[in-house]
């Protein structure tokens, strides 16, 4: 078997704290309260905010939502232990950074009830409004409040209950689908208490073109977001990456039917990918199900049969998330990436070593290393893009190839043998097309 080393993170080798790009989710009523398997799913997401979907005002003032009464008479009512396991869905290592309540919904009477105790009772520290929304703050911790008005359209209560909520400690963030005037003129009255707008480009909002909005914001950067009813991972990141060359938005999001449903790991590696957030990974094989790349401790050896200096082989072996098998893939400019074995903390380089089968040499493909991070070869800077099909391609520009798993049985130089399960990789000519074997499925661990 092969000899599994789990080495300590390499920390100094690892690149830096995770760049600004947004990556949402709206969840539902699992997280009042998240237990400690919501928990480590909001962890291990690969999200960067959650949304809360939806808390409701009352036409009293009660703050309601997940089927309980969360504010009433002035004080939290709620879960008391609400706040402390929404902080375990941020506490590090975790890909969360940020929780927004949300208020409303299509059809939702929040903002009119919010209207009208602001039309009777003002905003001020002895209003209902104010002493539902601080104890709630005091309650979750949460940083913002999230607008999704799809009913009431009213300015003025709507600014005043934003200059409210930024006076008790949170920032406001929109959610516009329509009715543009309305959100610019709310935009321009709060300032800056609004830090992100998040524009539906789905369902009502399916013809929405971000740079249109972002124009009307006078330059300010909209976050995007997509319905999973309606995209492909390919489609999505398409129109992320597209939307993020033509107007520098800053992230985007996905409506999952307001829930961390079966599919919600599928779209953050490639949201990651297109704004640049760098993450740890599994990469699982399409072409051989149930296992995964992983760096090993044979020793590397070029054409010439030589040992290369602090250099190792690769290989497919069957998935147990050990170190070997994590990947930190990080930007480094110009579209490129770098492969880092976590555990090893080499670089994945594409060699110009001829591959050799079982049965011999196969004409223009090449071996796979893992060499030191030191070097900084063309042979180690990675394109990585989605696959029709699904999944994840790497390819190498320095000599055309993708990264492929191969059906070739894996030798180990230390246990000079086959190893059962395991399987070779190889660079093999992009020419050949995107098989199975040439797909990969790319699993979050940590930021």
């Amino acid at each position: 078997m092969l000899v599994i080393f789990i080495a300590s993170i390499l920390t100094t080798l690892l690149p830096s704290a995770r760049a600004g790009g947004s990556v949402g989710i709206y969840v539902d009523g699992q997280y009042y309260a998240p237990n400690v398997t919501a928990q480590n799913i909001a962890r291990s997401s690969g999200y960067t905010s959650m949304f809360l979907f939806t808390l409701n005002v009352e036409t009293n003032g009660d703050v309601t939502g997940f089927g309980a009464t969360l504010c009433q008479n002035g004080v939290y009512t709620g879960d008391p232990t609400w706040g402390s396991k929404l902080a375990a869905c941020k506490a590090p290592p975790s890909s969360v950074q940020r929780i927004e309540l949300c208020i409303g919904s299509w059809g939702s009477q929040a903002f009119n009830n919010i209207r009208s105790l602001i039309s009777s009772q003002g905003t001020g520290t002895n209003s209902i409004l104010y002493r539902h929304f601080l104890a709630l703050k005091n309650a979750t911790g949460a940083d913002a409040i999230q607008f999704d008005d799809e009913l009431t359209y009213d300015v003025n209560s709507m600014v005043a209950f934003g200059n409210m909520l930024a006076a008790i400690g949170f920032k406001v963030t929109l959610c516009p689908y329509t009715n543009q005037s309305f959100w610019v003129s709310v935009k321009n009255q709060l300032g800056n208490k609004v830090d992100a707008i998040y524009l539906q480009c789905y369902d009502g909002g399916a013809g929405n073109d971000p740079g249109n909005w972002i124009n009307a914001f006078g330059g300010f950067k909209v976050i995007p977001g997509l319905w999973g009813n309606t995209e492909t991972l390919q489609s999505a990141v398409n129109k992320m990456q597209n939307w993020k060359n033509a107007y520098g938005i800053p992230g985007g999001f996905m409506w999952l039917n307001g829930t961390m449903q079966w599919d919600y790991q599928l779209w953050p590696p490639g949201f990651n990918l297109v704004f640049e957030n760098p993450a740890v990974y599994w990469v699982g094989s399409y072409g051989n199900p149930g296992t995964a790349l992983q760096g090993t401790n044979d020793p590397y050896v070029n054409s010439l049969s030589q040992v290369v200096t602090g250099c190792n082989k690769v290989a497919v072996t069957p998935h147990n998330s050990n170190y070997q098998q994590q990947w930190s893939i990080y930007p480094i400019g110009g579209g490129k990436w770098r492969i880092m074995n976590t555990s090893s903390g080499q670089l994945l380089q594409a060699t110009s070593d001829p591959y050799r089968n079982n049965g011999g040499i196969v004409a223009s493909c090449n071996k796979l290393a893992l060499t030191p991070n030191t070097w900084n070869v063309a042979q180690s800077s990675w394109q990585v893009s989605t696959a029709s099909a699904g999944g994840f391609v790497f390819s190498n520009p320095a000599n055309s190839q993708y990264i492929q798993s191969t059906s070739d049985n894996y030798w180990s130089n230390a246990n000079n043998n086959f190893v059962p399960g395991c399987y070779q990789s190889a660079g093999t000519p992009m020419s050949w097309g995107v098989g199975n074997q040439t797909r990969w499925n790319l699993i979050f661990v940590r930021p």
